[in-house]
């Protein structure tokens, strides 16, 4: 059996997939390859299991997914990127036996009651205090961490600690279209970031703006994340 479960998100870019099926492919650890396919467009060769949704779940089925899963560790990435390093498979599952309890990312940004909430996400080095980390978060008593799941590398055993339902939870489908990563983040018990050199194993791929874009780009990324980061701390530390 494979040690790892590689988790794609696809939506109308399928002209990335073959390199991107091409990358995990050539890793020097073997991985099953799981495509969550939101459009209805995406080639399945290459994939191990190909699962067409009639409707754009975002990001959000790659929990559900991990949740299922037998390998030990767990793989996720977006479709506008490629790994471009054969060892990169490697590199993680190091990182992950020295930090078995973290999950790895390449950016992760933090959150605590100074920060200026309108730009919690957005600018998150204005004011006195948040901002991105690198490798190692910092460490404050009344602090939140995020990590970005774009890219995020994870013991399978440690998506046990995650709610995803949205009704339960009380977040809104436009808050996980938006924000899946920083509702995921504020379940996890701990998070790490590898070093920024991360971004050297990958080629960015293109976004296809004519299509709608990144969800990054679209106007209320960044208005529902600074609302989230907000929220979440909100309920923890004023509840």
């Amino acid at each position: 059996m494979p040690l790892i479960t590689s988790i794609l998100i696809h939506y109308q870019r399928s002209e990335n997939m073959k390199k991107i099926i091409e990358g995990i492919r050539h890793q020097t650890i073997q991985s099953d390859i799981i495509v969550w396919d939101n459009s209805g467009d995406c080639p399945g060769d290459g994939v191990d299991v190909m699962i067409r949704s009639s409707h754009n779940f975002h990001c959000l089925p790659r929990v559900l997914i991990a949740g299922t899963v037998k390998t030990e560790y767990i793989y996720n990435q977006d479709d506008d990127l490629a790994i471009n390093d054969k060892f990169l498979f490697e590199k993680f599952i190091t990182m992950s036996k020295r930090y078995p309890d973290y999950v790895i990312g390449w950016n992760g940004r933090q959150f605590h009651k100074d920060i200026n909430w309108e730009k919690a996400y957005s600018f998150p080095n204005k004011g006195s205090g948040g901002g991105w980390w690198d490798y190692a978060p910092i460490e404050n008593e009344t602090s939140i961490d995020m990590i970005n799941f774009g890219v995020s590398f994870l013991r399978t055993e440690l998506i046990n600690q995650i709610k995803i339902n949205p009704f339960v939870l009380g977040y809104t489908e436009e808050e996980y279209k938006y924000g899946d990563d920083i509702i995921i983040s504020s379940q996890l018990q701990k998070k790490r970031t590898m070093d920024f050199k991360l971004l050297s194993n990958y080629e960015w791929l293109n976004e296809f703006e004519n299509r709608g874009g990144a969800l990054s780009k679209q106007s209320r990324h960044m208005v529902v994340r600074d609302e989230l980061c907000r929220r979440i701390w909100e309920k923890k530390y004023n509840g």
